[in-house]
């Protein structure tokens, strides 16, 4: 059996380390499991990231240069190339443009298309000609799906006439050692610099719905008695279909400067020490509109890291395994008083919690998802 595993990129991205940690998991089961970046070297990955797949364990890292309308034209007979030349039996697609190129790909070249449900649709993003042209691709291409949360699996098929059946849930996970060797270069000089350890932490992708409005108005009301400052980990986005991407950066300049957090907000953008960053914060705070899962919940639970989340999507079905809450968007005063209450809290208590969610994290492991991605989709 040969598995080729398609990702935007091997760089950076919850869903896309993620997937390129499930080749890693594959191959040491035995499974032949090969990465294909739909970037090309020249855009986002770089040729430390390759070696370092290949390193643990990936035997290829392979570049589909799959950018721009004639690069993904392109692409479709690329992908046929590599597929037959390697003889795949699956290919595992990861997003919405990889699941229409692979799904057009399977038009003259047979294998195994897999589709990969990371997001679930807003009803704005369903209507677009995009998504549309997508779900008629994928439900005539698609072997089997796998969704990362039971709550993405309804979402995606209230607008997808796919057998249920052949949709299995197979929950995200994290590595630890990975995570802990990521963050070798750890950001001292930047924590150095504050006069507080009432550091709130913001990551995740600068758009509109992952929430960093919300997270801005919260913290303004928290400022006005207390020393806590805002570290945003994230880089803004211009690739993605979803909404609130578009000129979002000078929405959140305005924002930030009507609130006057110029000097409680420190922007670090993308950085691959977040676990580090994590273990020197004092809470997470995490308040999408749309989340299928919300990894970075997990690795703040292995930081040891409180957290102060929305009841969003698939955010409710893992903080019910801790001792967390989760809020209403709408309710703003609550979420205000849940970070009050970790920034004022004794250490013993903090850690009560944090001890009590660490807990879940024996499920939330690599070697569990590739056994279960075995047995639900590659039989």
């Amino acid at each position: 059996m040969k598995v080729l595993i398609a990702v935007r990129n091997i760089s950076y991205g919850g869903a896309e380390i993620l997937e390129c940690r499930l080749a890693v998991a594959l191959n040491k089961r035995q499974i032949h499991t090969d990465l294909l970046s739909q970037y090309c070297l020249n855009d986002f990955d770089m040729e430390s990231d390759k070696r370092r797949w290949q390193k643990a364990g990936v035997p290829e890292v392979i570049w589909l240069k799959a950018k721009g309308l004639f690069g993904v034209l392109f692409s479709i007979f690329r992908l046929a190339r590599i597929i037959k030349k390697n003889k795949y039996d699956y290919v595992i697609t990861t997003n919405t443009g990889l699941d229409s190129i692979a799904a057009l790909t399977r038009i003259n070249c047979k294998f195994n298309h897999v589709v990969a449900l990371h997001f679930y649709p807003t009803m704005r993003l369903s209507k677009s000609l995009r998504f549309k042209v997508r779900q008629v691709l994928i439900k005539r291409s698609a072997y089997k799906m796998y969704a990362i949360s039971q709550f993405v699996k309804q979402e995606n098929l209230k607008f997808l006439s796919y057998d249920s059946k052949k949709v299995s849930v197979i929950f995200n996970s994290i590595n630890i050692k990975q995570l802990t060797s990521d963050s070798k270069n750890d950001s001292k000089e930047y924590f150095q610099k504050l006069e507080t350890d009432n550091i709130i932490l913001y990551v995740g992708r600068l758009i509109q719905s992952k929430g960093i409005d919300l997270v801005l108005k919260v913290f303004s009301r928290i400022i006005t008695d207390t020393d806590a400052v805002l570290v945003v980990v994230g880089d803004y986005d211009n690739n993605g279909i979803e909404d609130g991407i578009v000129g979002y950066e000078s929405e959140l300049d305005y924002l930030i400067n009507n609130l006057n957090l110029n000097k409680k907000v420190i922007f670090l953008g993308r950085r691959r020490d977040v676990f580090s960053i994590m273990e020197k914060s004092k809470l997470l705070i995490h308040l999408p509109s749309n989340e299928g899962f919300g990894l970075v919940l997990i690795e703040a639970v292995a930081a040891g890291l409180p957290i102060v989340s929305s009841n969003i999507g698939g955010i409710p079905e893992i903080i019910k395994k801790t001792p967390y809450s989760v809020f209403d968007l709408s309710d703003i005063n609550s979420i205000e008083l849940e970070v009050r209450k970790f920034l004022t809290m004794d250490d013993y208590k903090r850690k009560e919690f944090t001890d009590k969610a660490k807990e879940c994290l024996d499920f939330y492991t690599d070697d569990r998802r590739s056994l279960e991605i075995i047995e639900k989709i590659l039989s």
